[in-house]
């Protein structure tokens, strides 16, 4: 009987090559998943920027937007990588990528102006990650941040303004621009301006007083949430932003609270205030609130140390992710020995994902080491 060999796979750059052909297919759908599995190669497709960037040309705009987004994690998100490569490998992938800078960046300073959301947004991505590289873009970003509200554009402005912070921090005109969206009318404006602020990473006084101000006082909750979370990159004010940031823990809406209490937590200052505020907002009717209390008491590690009998009260009610969020807390304040046998019988009792699993049976294990250890020394002095 004869038996036909089985059919060979093709080869990587076999596979590059079909789906570079099929960027030219005449369906929309076949093009785009072409460029979405292009950038799924990485590096190894690093040969395919070019027919990509004649993709961000394609006149379907989901087309456009995926060949984008693979432009970025094959030759602008990169670094990552490549530092599983040797050094000369590095250089030769280094070298290629520069050779192409110049392209991806012109044609990202149009595309952020695609008529398809998705494509602008990708390309303010890729822009972001390029960093100080594409400073060339600044008033192509500049003018999203400037177009009047109502044009189209306004879900776009947060992502210009995380893009002008990774490009250029403290960005003065977009500093002065987001300002007086602050007091736009519109509270959707209002709220991407506060957002957009936290990301130029600017702690400048009239900054943080303008957001101070909406956290205590505006309106809409959805504002006042973002402000709150934009004084959370504002930590060189501590003496301005901890004392409204507390007072935003008792905010009407839940989603103020938890904004307030991961603020705190990145600030991670004033620990005499911070650390009983925090611990009163355990008592929260959110279960979200509750948790990201808990672990922002956790970034203050033993400074928190007088918020383990609350901790430790809530967890006795506590389930499911909460009770793990609190285990966490405790840990990080405490240490494992702070930690009751009956809560990690609990948690195990969860049947939670192996890994988690894992560490929790190894800190019990750890815990009864010291224990032990605490045992035979109490011993020997007796």
């Amino acid at each position: 009987m004869h038996f036909s060999p089985p059919p060979r796979e093709p080869s990587v750059s076999e596979q590059i090559d079909a789906l570079v052909d099929a960027l030219g297919h005449t369906e929309a759908p076949e093009r785009a998943a072409a460029a979405t599995k292009l950038g799924d190669y990485g590096l190894d497709a690093i040969s395919c920027i070019p027919p990509l960037l004649d993709a961000t040309w394609d006149p379907d705009g989901e087309v456009r937007a995926e060949a984008i987004r693979a432009i970025t994690r094959i030759g602008v998100n990169s670094e990552l990588s490549l530092s599983i490569f040797s050094p000369s490998v590095r250089d030769r992938y280094r070298a290629t990528i520069n050779d192409y800078s110049e392209a991806i960046i012109s044609r990202l300073r149009l595309a952020i102006r695609d008529s398809h959301e998705g494509a602008s947004l990708n390309a303010m991505v890729a822009l972001e990650h390029l960093g100080e590289n594409a400073r060339a873009a600044i008033p192509d970003l500049m003018a999203i941040l400037t177009q009047p509200v109502g044009s189209g554009v306004e879900n776009n402005l947060n992502r210009a303004a995380v893009a002008l912070g990774r490009i250029d921090p403290g960005n003065a005109n977009a500093i002065a621009v987001l300002m007086s969206l602050l007091k736009h009318s519109d509270s959707a404006t209002r709220e991407s301006a506060a957002y957009s602020l936290g990301s130029l990473r600017v702690s400048d006084w009239e900054v943080v007083d303008a957001l101070v101000a909406l956290v205590e006082g505006d309106p809409n909750a959805m504002v006042r949430r973002s402000a709150a979370d934009a004084l959370g990159s504002m930590a060189e004010r501590p003496a301005v932003t901890v004392p409204a940031l507390i007072y935003a823990l008792s905010d009407p809406h839940p989603w103020v609270r938890s904004s307030a209490a991961r603020a705190l937590a990145r600030i991670d200052e004033q620990p005499d205030v911070t650390v009983p505020a925090l611990t009163h907002v355990l008592s929260d009717p959110d279960t979200w609130v509750r948790q990201d209390a808990a672990l922002a008491l956790s970034r203050f590690g033993r400074d928190a140390r007088s918020a383990i009998p609350e901790l430790l009260r809530v967890s006795e009610r506590a389930t499911g992710d909460e009770l793990e969020t609190l285990y966490r807390a405790l840990r990080g304040i405490g240490g494992v020995r702070c930690i009751p046998d009956e809560m990690f019988v609990r948690l195990l009792g969860q049947n939670p994902h192996w890994m988690i699993r894992e560490g929790i049976e190894n800190d019990l294990e750890h815990k009864r080491a010291e224990e032990k250890k605490r045992m035979s020394i109490k011993d020997g002095k007796e």
